[in-house]
């Protein structure tokens, strides 16, 4: 704490020596530990083929989430169905034949029970599996092309039912079924995107928020990101190609700098980096910037670390056998990192709350390194939610005029700030002068105090101030 006498005149105060500020440094690490129910290892004796695509859903509609996974050396789909802390049942094995490739869990037919597609990469077809009490039943089968490899499912037609597309590898097509809501899908419609490329995967988000769904797809031997907007009844705009690091492989959407705008991004695998293109509005997005992130990174996916809101990016790196984890890019373009050792090499990760208790956890799955093959290991979040008190910039539980004179040196005299958001007494997303003032006229001249949390909590608005934990009193 930074002790002044009471007595000392507003003046005196905010003629404080103004040479020395500098950038406040920031604390805070997100923390994640192994499940004691992983790793799930399935074994070796699958032919090093091991899990392909992972997805996650409540598919008994217990209020729990589920692992789905495709397994290529079995033909299967596996479920493993979550006990809401953190444990997973055996799984679940759905013979589906075809070499899955991916897999995406959805109501097809709008019954209240989650059914699944799957790609056959060796067929060149997606077929669905209708839910029923006794278990899973073909729904039908349709033909893509030449190796389908990607699924998603989303009302792209806007006519209420949900809709798959579908990314082919050696066409280089991204294909839309359109889906009955009866468990039915039509034949594959006109491509949206061709270019002499490899594509693998896709990413629908209302990128320009006029309630109408875009596309996003990674062209990796282009080294491009192509954004095709939506205009509703599924069509698109052609698309727009965005110039991003070394061989992209997935992409990331949503709002990672704060300011209400969605970004995207793309890990680079040759490029052992992520590039993030922040949103300027409209769904167009600014030149990208490169952050490193290790060797090969293989996936990128958002996730709420700290349970505020503030979105945040975790990242497989097979090169170093790690997570990533790039947090608080809202308060530096770069963010920060926390990395997780995990001793083997990631293929594929999926976020989600497994254990009940509203933060994102982490599934990964290593298909044929270090760890026997079709490994499944479950990381819970353990990072303690940040909470604050407006106004006590010392953190003594008290706001009073040490608090504005600890924020003035912070200022202006350089001292160090581990908690930003406790100095925004007007919660505008900035720390300067006009705080300070106002923390000293509400404390000498009784005039209205901080914005909420003015008791101990989690700061209610985002903002472009990195979350804390300021350990308040």
């Amino acid at each position: 704490m930074i002790t002044r006498t009471h007595s000392l005149p507003l003046i005196g105060v905010l003629l404080l020596a103004v040479t020395h500020a500098s950038t406040p440094s920031y604390a805070e690490n997100p923390v994640f530990e192994p499940a004691d129910s992983s790793p799930i290892i399935f074994g070796s004796s699958f032919l090093g083929y091991g899990y392909s695509v992972v997805t996650a859903a409540d598919m008994n509609v217990d209020g729990n989430l589920d692992v789905v996974m495709t397994r290529l050396g079995s033909n299967s789909v596996d479920i493993l169905h979550g006990n809401g802390d953190g444990t997973f049942e055996d799984a679940i094995s759905i013979f589906v034949g075809g070499h899955p490739v991916s897999v995406v869990a959805d109501d097809f037919n709008e019954d209240g029970q989650p059914d699944f597609a799957c790609t056959n990469g060796d067929l060149g077809t997606v077929t669905v599996f209708l839910s029923t009490l006794t278990g899973f039943v073909t729904g039908g089968s349709m033909v893509t092309g030449s190796r389908p490899v990607r699924l998603v499912s989303q009302d792209l037609n806007e006519d209420g039912h949900r809709d798959l597309l579908v990314v082919d590898q050696i066409d280089s097509t991204v294909g839309l079924l359109v889906g009955d809501g009866l468990g039915g899908f039509g034949s594959l419609q006109t491509s949206f995107i061709e270019i002499d490329d490899s594509l693998e995967a896709i990413t629908v988000e209302d990128l320009d928020d006029d309630g109408h769904l875009d596309l996003i797809v990674p062209c990796p031997l282009q080294d491009l990101v192509a954004v095709l907007i939506g205009v509703g009844d599924g069509e698109f705009l052609d698309a727009v190609m965005y110039d991003v690091g070394d061989n992209p492989g997935f992409v990331a959407v949503s709002d990672y700098d704060g300011d209400g705008i969605k970004d995207v991004a793309a890990n680079n695998r040759d490029g052992d980096s992520v590039s993030l293109l922040r949103g300027v509005g409209f769904g167009l997005l600014e030149a990208y910037q490169e952050i490193p992130i290790g060797d090969n990174p293989t996936l990128v996916r958002t996730l709420d670390t700290s349970g505020t809101g503030e979105q945040d990016l975790a990242v497989t790196i097979a090169g170093d056998d790690a997570l990533r984890i790039q947090w608080g890019l809202s308060a530096t373009s770069h963010g920060y990192s926390a990395t997780i050792n995990l001793g083997y090499s990631p293929d594929f990760l999926i976020t989600g709350d497994f254990d009940g208790d509203a933060l994102d956890d982490i599934v990964i799955v290593d298909k044929g390194e270090g760890l026997p093959h079709g490994t499944v290991q479950l990381y819970l979040n353990r990072t303690t939610a940040p909470t604050f008190r407006r106004g006590d910039v010392d953190g003594n539980g008290v706001i009073e005029v040490d608090d504005a004179m600890a924020l003035l040196e912070i200022l202006f005299n350089g001292a160090t700030d581990s908690c930003p958001d406790s100095g925004d007494f007007g919660d505008d997303g900035a720390v300067n002068i006009s705080d300070a003032v106002a923390l000293l006229a509400h404390v000498f001249q009784s005039l209205p105090g901080p914005a909420e949390p003015s008791a101990c909590g989690v700061d209610p608005v985002a903002d472009d101030l990195p979350t804390c934990d300021a350990a308040c009193l």
